[in-house]
């Protein structure tokens, strides 16, 4: 829906005039409101993981600003690019400045130049060669019997066949609703 405020000389304040439909949707609105498309936060990533990888894996965060700055890049954007990548920030003591680490592993395989923006590679660990490249299967919880309330189908715990909730509402329609 498409509004524009104006002015409401009865009470002082705004009034919403609703004028008609929008073609735009929200995710369109909200991409544009962050300001950053897919391939901008793509870039970022990589960039981010080139810089933490050359550095061994681990940057003191105020470096990673100081270069994403250098980089083009905004604070919020390195955040945004940690975040995905999970990458790990640490303080070594009180008097100390936080770090940002690789998970492990992932400085292994790495491609990119570290100044290249877009460098076409993927900043995660690259598969061993003694794996087939397929992801590794799910673990299986060890199984146990579950049991099922006989009225509304769900788990039940305990030593009853029936939530007290169900049985209630059994009773109350057996007993015409005379059940408190």
């Amino acid at each position: 829906m498409t509004y524009r405020l104006t002015d409401a000389d009865a009470h002082g304040v705004a009034r919403v005039q609703w004028i008609g439909t929008s073609t735009h949707d929200a995710r369109a609105l909200l991409a544009e409101a962050d300001g950053e498309d897919a391939g901008d936060r793509r870039e970022v990533e990589i960039w981010l993981h080139d810089v933490l990888a050359s550095a061994g894996g681990t940057l003191a965060a105020s470096e990673v600003y100081k270069k994403a700055r250098g980089a083009g890049y905004s604070n919020d954007q390195a955040k945004r690019a940690k975040k995905k990548l999970q990458i790990s920030s640490a303080k070594a003591d009180m008097d100390s400045g936080w770090t940002w680490s690789l998970p492990e592993g992932s400085t292994e395989g790495s491609e990119g130049s570290g100044s290249q923006k877009g460098t076409p590679f993927a900043p995660f660990p690259l598969p061993s060669a003694d794996t087939n490249n397929e992801p590794p299967l799910p673990t299986t919880p060890s199984l146990e019997l579950v049991k099922l309330c006989s009225h509304c189908q769900q788990p039940v715990t305990g030593n009853t066949a029936v939530h007290w909730q169900c049985a209630l509402k059994a009773a109350e329609r057996t007993d015409g609703g005379s059940a408190a």
